[in-house]
């Protein structure tokens, strides 16, 4: 198997990189759920689990875990994905091969001993792989075997959507669910009941418990109404956002 080799410096460097992708690729990053993390006991480690319906989940996850500084995050990942990009290793990857029984025991074990550190924060997708957004959830075993095996872990359920909606680029959004320290909670329901708030959350344009971690950026027509109303000098009246007529 192949190991996680931590940098903090690395970890501060593609942190930068990453805004810089999600600003490009993307209208906003909206995060809802971020009081629950309150909930995550310091002394205490913890297992997140996550869908995983978009390349873009791991770099999400990945940004989103410095809105937990103190926690040594580290992230279960494909081996031969692992082989392709290894500099993941550095941000706290390791890998798994579900194809070779001895290397995938191997891989669990190397993840209980880094959840023997009350520090780690371990995040899980329980699919295995890369489903349609919209498919049936089928978690496999592992990570609840992990929270069952991890004395006093605590679970962490995340959900991730991408959807256009008004703005010329897609909009990213990802929910925390309320933590547990039930093992017996890592189960498709968990991630499924996210989602379906989140789709609520869109099919009504409702979007007051989501903060922005990722600002908006202006689409190519609110860019024109801004100088427009700019050379008439009604700013005042100028608005950031596009919104549905319903």
């Amino acid at each position: 198997m192949i190991t996680a080799e931590k940098s903090a410096f690395w970890d501060s460097v593609w942190h930068g990189y990453f805004r810089r992708l999600f600003r490009r690729h993307f209208h906003a990053l909206l995060l809802a759920g971020r009081k629950n993390l309150g909930a995550l006991e310091e002394k205490r480690p913890a297992i997140g689990v996550a869908n995983h319906s978009n390349w873009w989940d791991g770099f999400v996850i990945l940004f989103l875990t410095r809105l937990l500084p103190r926690r040594r995050h580290y992230i279960m990942m494909e081996e031969r994905q692992l082989v392709k990009y290894p500099f993941f290793r550095k941000l706290g990857a390791f890998g798994v091969n579900l194809d070779d029984a001895r290397s995938a025991a191997a891989s669990v074990r190397y993840a209980l001993r880094l959840l023997e550190d009350e520090r780690t924060m371990l995040w899980i997708f329980p699919q295995a792989k890369m489903t349609p957004a919209g498919a049936k959830l089928e978690f496999r075993g592992g990570a609840a075997l992990l929270a069952r095996r991890t004395k006093h872990c605590a679970v962490l359920p995340l959900a991730m959507r991408y959807e256009f909606t008004t703005e010329q680029r897609p909009v990213a959004l990802a929910r925390f669910g309320a933590v547990s320290a039930e093992p017996a909670v890592v189960t498709e329901r968990c991630v499924e009941e996210l989602l379906e708030r989140i789709g609520r959350d869109l099919l009504e344009q409702q979007f007051g418990e989501y903060e922005e971690f990722v600002s908006p950026r202006l689409s190519a027509n609110k860019k024109w109404e801004f100088f427009w109303h700019l050379a008439r000098g009604n700013l005042a009246d100028f608005r950031r956002q596009n919104h549905y007529r319903l």
